[in-house]
């Protein structure tokens, strides 16, 4: 399982999600695509966080309620033209963007980009941490210490992900395993502890005195924002 954010493709030419697929992958997207009469049964498979969708002019409003009946993820619309009349209709029936074509690469991310951002602050988390030190792009996926782009695995960025949403909270050992590995095992404490010692490793200016990811002795964990 992949911590890439998941973009689906709802266009019915080819060419179009070969070309997206190759730019968004280089972003660091996955990518799938569907024709718009197989879109329901693959938003259900694939559980994209982001949709984009090829606005058929005479029932976008339909299709745009039969995405949101089914996912809570925002949708782009795609446009076949740049016309204000057709991205009025659009954001009428109910798209959180429109982007229209021909569209650059960088106009689409720029958008995928804010929609995914603004996405996560009506959830109620943050897109962003950042510190003189470190800085966190959930939206990204990207961490940078001092300027330096760090790699994470999934699990890594996972268990950052739940300490960052907790907001200074102690979170429990029990609770962190089973968000990460689906259970509450207690013989799984000591993958927890690996875990964190190799998280720290990357984000933490000393390891050994950690100022980010704080333990709480028998209780847990907490990401701390120094002020």
């Amino acid at each position: 399982m992949s911590s890439r954010r998941k973009l689906l493709v709802i266009d019915d030419d080819p060419a179009i999600f070969r070309y997206l697929r190759r730019g968004l992958a280089r972003e660091g997207y996955q990518v799938a695509a569907a024709p718009n009469q197989d879109m329901l049964a693959r938003i259900g498979e694939w559980q994209p966080d982001l949709v984009l969708l090829e606005l058929a002019p005479t029932h976008a409003r339909s299709q745009i309620q039969a995405i949101k009946l089914r996912s809570r993820a925002p949708v782009i619309g795609l446009l076949p033209t740049k016309d204000m009349q057709a991205i009025v209709a659009g954001l009428d029936a109910g798209v959180d963007d429109c982007v229209a074509k021909p569209f650059s690469l960088n106009e689409l991310v720029a958008h995928i980009h804010k929609v995914l951002r603004r996405d996560i602050w009506r959830r109620g988390e943050t897109p962003y941490f950042s510190s003189p030190s470190l800085r966190i792009d959930l939206v990204l996926r990207r961490i940078y210490r001092s300027g330096r782009t760090l790699s994470l695995s999934r699990r890594q960025f996972q268990l950052l992900k739940l300490l960052l949403d907790a907001d200074g909270k102690v979170l429990a050992h029990r609770d962190l395993i089973r968000s990460i590995w689906g259970s509450s095992d207690g013989g799984k404490i000591a993958l927890l502890r690996k875990l964190i010692q190799n998280l720290r490793c990357k984000i933490e200016p000393n390891p050994k005195q950690p100022m980010y990811i704080l333990s709480h002795s028998w209780v847990g964990y907490r990401f701390d924002r120094p002020r």
